[in-house]
């Protein structure tokens, strides 16, 4: 089992399974609902979805989300640190930390379910707590904006090169992809997670697409 991350549900759904597109409107029309009782504006998730994706891995271990978020602290903590690689153990010993950065409540990154819930199109500074009766898988929801930015600003210390304009160019992104799939860099991991994480959302703010965690 591990976490698979995805865009265009409706549109995928669409075409494989009627049932499971009706149930992405619906939790995307209760989204809308509680970004509206926040005062936030809305998106229209698209029906039907032309996105390039660039070569890459959309699922892998829930434990491997940790390793990114590790990093993301360090960089925090300590800016211009080059992220230090780890194994199990030593991401197990940094994982109070990690615990302590989450309960800033700040975070898009941080602040997210492991294994389900959204981030969506839509600017908005702080992640979104759900309240009970608003039924949100995940109980948080999290901004691909905010998620974009954090990310950008966790590229250098991961030894990934961005442009002036924050992106990411497609030879760059190939090279990633390929040491990551074949395990060649020390941080493999937080590289594999961080792709999926940032072409996913440099393409759900493209599109007006949501991310999801399933």
């Amino acid at each position: 089992m591990g976490l698979a991350i995805s865009i265009g549900m409706i549109e995928q759904m669409g075409r494989l399974d009627a049932e499971g597109a009706e149930y992405f409107t619906r939790a995307f029309e209760r989204v809308n609902q509680a970004l509206t009782r926040r005062g936030l504006p809305t998106w229209e998730e698209p029906t039907q979805l032309n996105a390039r994706r660039r070569r890459g891995v959309g699922s892998f271990p829930y434990a491997f989300l940790h390793y990114l978020r590790r990093a993301y602290v360090i960089r925090h903590d300590h800016p211009g640190q080059v992220i230090p690689p780890v194994g199990p153990e030593g991401l197990q010993a940094t994982a109070e930390r990690v615990e302590d950065a989450t309960l800033m409540f700040d975070s898009h990154l941080l602040c997210h379910s492991d294994a389900e819930g959204f981030y969506v199109p839509v600017p908005f500074p702080e992640p979104l707590f759900a309240d009970p009766d608003e039924h949100l898988p995940g109980g948080m929801v999290g901004s691909s904006h905010s998620l974009l930015r954090e990310l950008r600003l966790l590229a250098p210390a991961l030894g990934i090169d961005l442009d002036p304009d924050g992106d990411l160019s497609d030879e760059d992104a190939l090279r990633l992809v390929t040491t990551s799939d074949a395990e060649q860099h020390p941080l493999w991991r937080e590289h594999l997670v961080w792709f999926a994480l940032f072409e996913s959302a440099r393409l759900s703010i493209l599109h007006s697409t949501a991310i999801v965690f399933g």
